[in-house]
Protein backbone atom coordinates (compact mmCIF):
# COMPACT_ATOMS: atom_id res chain seq x y z
CA UNK A 1 0.00 0.00 0.00
CA UNK A 2 1.43 3.09 -0.31
CA UNK A 3 0.68 5.99 1.28
CA UNK A 4 0.79 9.94 0.28
CA UNK A 5 3.15 12.02 2.04
CA UNK A 6 0.88 15.12 1.90
CA UNK A 7 -2.02 15.47 3.96
CA UNK A 8 -5.22 15.90 1.05
CA UNK A 9 -8.57 16.03 1.24
CA UNK A 10 -11.17 12.79 1.46
CA UNK A 11 -13.93 12.58 -1.01
CA UNK A 12 -16.71 10.55 0.58
CA UNK A 13 -19.35 9.28 -1.41
CA UNK A 14 -22.05 7.79 -0.20
CA UNK A 15 -25.29 6.10 -2.47
CA UNK A 16 -27.77 3.88 -2.39
CA UNK A 17 -28.58 1.07 -4.72
CA UNK A 18 -31.96 -0.98 -5.05
CA UNK A 19 -31.60 -4.48 -5.18
CA UNK A 20 -35.30 -6.12 -5.23
CA UNK A 21 -35.69 -8.81 -7.86
CA UNK A 22 -38.44 -6.55 -9.92
CA UNK A 23 -38.28 -4.62 -12.66
CA UNK A 24 -40.08 -1.40 -12.65
CA UNK A 25 -41.29 2.25 -11.40
CA UNK A 26 -41.51 1.64 -7.70
CA UNK A 27 -39.46 2.56 -4.68
CA UNK A 28 -37.18 -0.38 -3.90
CA UNK A 29 -38.12 -2.77 -1.33
CA UNK A 30 -33.94 -4.11 -0.56
CA UNK A 31 -31.37 -1.70 -0.83
CA UNK A 32 -27.44 -1.51 -0.81
CA UNK A 33 -25.51 1.31 0.31
CA UNK A 34 -22.10 1.93 -1.10
CA UNK A 35 -19.36 3.72 0.33
CA UNK A 36 -16.50 5.25 -1.59
CA UNK A 37 -13.88 7.65 0.17
CA UNK A 38 -11.20 8.62 -2.00
CA UNK A 39 -8.48 11.02 -1.49
CA UNK A 40 -8.35 14.17 -3.74
CA UNK A 41 -5.72 16.64 -5.14
CA UNK A 42 -6.59 20.33 -6.43
CA UNK A 43 -9.42 20.49 -8.40
CA UNK A 44 -8.69 23.83 -9.99
CA UNK A 45 -5.88 25.00 -11.67
CA UNK A 46 -5.11 27.40 -8.97
CA UNK A 47 -4.17 23.95 -6.81
CA UNK A 48 -4.98 24.31 -3.37
CA UNK A 49 -6.41 28.03 -3.15
CA UNK A 50 -9.32 29.76 -2.80
CA UNK A 51 -11.93 30.38 -5.53
CA UNK A 52 -14.21 33.22 -6.66
CA UNK A 53 -17.73 32.77 -6.44
CA UNK A 54 -20.32 34.56 -8.34
CA UNK A 55 -23.43 34.63 -6.34
CA UNK A 56 -26.32 33.45 -8.83
CA UNK A 57 -29.99 35.27 -8.54
CA UNK A 58 -30.80 34.81 -12.09
CA UNK A 59 -30.65 31.07 -12.63
CA UNK A 60 -32.24 28.42 -10.34
CA UNK A 61 -30.27 24.97 -10.64
CA UNK A 62 -32.45 23.24 -7.79
CA UNK A 63 -36.55 23.85 -6.78
CA UNK A 64 -38.11 22.94 -4.14
CA UNK A 65 -39.87 20.01 -4.56
CA UNK A 66 -37.41 19.50 -7.46
CA UNK A 67 -34.68 16.60 -8.39
CA UNK A 68 -31.79 18.57 -7.29
CA UNK A 69 -31.49 16.29 -3.97
CA UNK A 70 -30.67 13.51 -6.29
CA UNK A 71 -28.27 12.17 -8.82
CA UNK A 72 -29.92 12.77 -12.03
CA UNK A 73 -27.49 13.36 -15.52
CA UNK A 74 -30.47 16.08 -15.81
CA UNK A 75 -29.36 18.12 -12.64
CA UNK A 76 -26.05 19.14 -14.37
CA UNK A 77 -27.03 20.43 -17.69
CA UNK A 78 -29.16 23.53 -16.71
CA UNK A 79 -25.57 24.74 -14.79
CA UNK A 80 -23.86 25.30 -18.09
CA UNK A 81 -24.91 28.39 -19.08
CA UNK A 82 -24.62 29.86 -15.84
CA UNK A 83 -21.29 28.12 -15.12
CA UNK A 84 -20.11 29.93 -18.46
CA UNK A 85 -21.46 33.28 -17.74
CA UNK A 86 -19.59 33.22 -14.24
CA UNK A 87 -16.19 32.50 -15.75
CA UNK A 88 -16.67 35.10 -18.42
CA UNK A 89 -17.19 37.50 -15.58
CA UNK A 90 -14.06 36.02 -13.91
CA UNK A 91 -15.24 33.51 -11.23
CA UNK A 92 -14.18 30.21 -10.46
CA UNK A 93 -17.95 28.92 -9.61
CA UNK A 94 -21.53 29.80 -9.23
CA UNK A 95 -22.70 30.35 -5.49
CA UNK A 96 -26.41 29.24 -6.17
CA UNK A 97 -28.98 31.27 -3.96
CA UNK A 98 -32.94 30.73 -4.35
CA UNK A 99 -35.45 32.94 -4.19
CA UNK A 100 -36.78 36.47 -2.56
CA UNK A 101 -33.93 36.15 0.11
CA UNK A 102 -31.57 34.60 -1.85
CA UNK A 103 -30.93 31.64 0.37
CA UNK A 104 -28.01 29.61 -0.13
CA UNK A 105 -28.34 26.37 -1.75
CA UNK A 106 -25.16 24.88 -3.18
CA UNK A 107 -21.78 25.82 -5.09
CA UNK A 108 -22.09 23.53 -7.82
CA UNK A 109 -18.82 21.37 -7.65
CA UNK A 110 -17.92 22.02 -4.54
CA UNK A 111 -19.67 20.32 -1.25
CA UNK A 112 -21.18 22.56 1.17
CA UNK A 113 -23.07 22.16 4.59
CA UNK A 114 -25.03 25.23 5.51
CA UNK A 115 -27.01 26.08 8.83
CA UNK A 116 -28.91 28.20 10.40
CA UNK A 117 -29.96 28.81 13.30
Amino acid sequence: MTYLSMPLPLLIVLFKVGTQKAIGVTPPNEALLFVICSPVGPYYPKGFKPISLYGTTEYVRATPGGTGSYKLGANYAPGVLPQQEAASIGYDQNLWLHGPDHLLTEVCSLLIKAFSS
